[in-house]
């Protein structure tokens, strides 16, 4: 099998190459997707044929790949979690969807699964987390790792971009769960630097 243990190391090598460094840097999207595609791509190496990953892209938001910016390691997390906590008990079946819409101000990244989903409890706290921009109090039985890479992509987004921006979930026990990313689509004020060491403009 040496030509799928090179495949999945030239997977492991780039997705790693692209989460190096500050994760206030802006990559363009279409480098953010790549990233996460070499995630799924490594993840299903481990998962085999227990999910598959769906994309489905406006084109306008297909449009946006080269020039617009976000902060590094914004979707790929939130695909981690749709794995970790949405699909894994499956035996088979998972479906991951990512898709990018686009309205007049804003572009709205969305990761779906038809996983567990969460209680309404639990849906309740982890979006009143997001909305107040503080740490997710989890419930006692919940796995320790759970909302912890969420909130901080939360935070990130708030801290470059405002309190209106950030993640919502939406969920249905046992039928699965949504996380939306919103981001601002025009920019206006304020930069922030880019990966490759430039500056680019962002809304505050």
């Amino acid at each position: 099998n040496a030509h799928q243990t090179a495949e999945m190391a030239e997977a492991l090598s780039v997705f790693y190459r692209n989460s190096i460094g500050k994760p206030t840097k802006l990559l363009p999207l279409e480098q953010e997707i790549k990233n996460v595609e070499n995630y799924v791509k490594i993840q299903r190496f481990r998962f085999g044929e227990r999910f598959e990953l769906i994309k489905d892209f406006s084109p306008e938001a297909e449009s946006l790949f080269h020039t617009y910016y976000l902060p590094k390691l914004t979707i790929q997390p939130v695909v981690e979690n749709a794995i970790y906590h949405g699909i894994d008990r499956q035996a088979a079946g998972g479906i991951i969807t990512l898709s990018l819409t686009v309205t007049q101000s804003r572009l709205i990244i969305s990761v779906k699964d038809n996983g567990q989903g969460m209680s309404e409890q639990t849906l309740l706290l982890l979006n009143q987390s997001f909305r107040e921009n503080t740490p997710y109090l989890k419930e006692p039985d919940e796995n320790r790792h759970t909302g912890i890479a969420l909130t901080n992509i939360n935070s990130r987004i708030k801290m470059i971009y405002g309190d209106e921006y950030g993640l919502t979930a939406y969920s249905l026990e046992g039928l699965g769960s949504e996380f939306q990313i919103i981001l601002p689509l025009k920019t206006a004020a304020g930069t922030a630097e880019r990966e490759d060491g430039l500056c680019t403009n962002y809304t505050v």
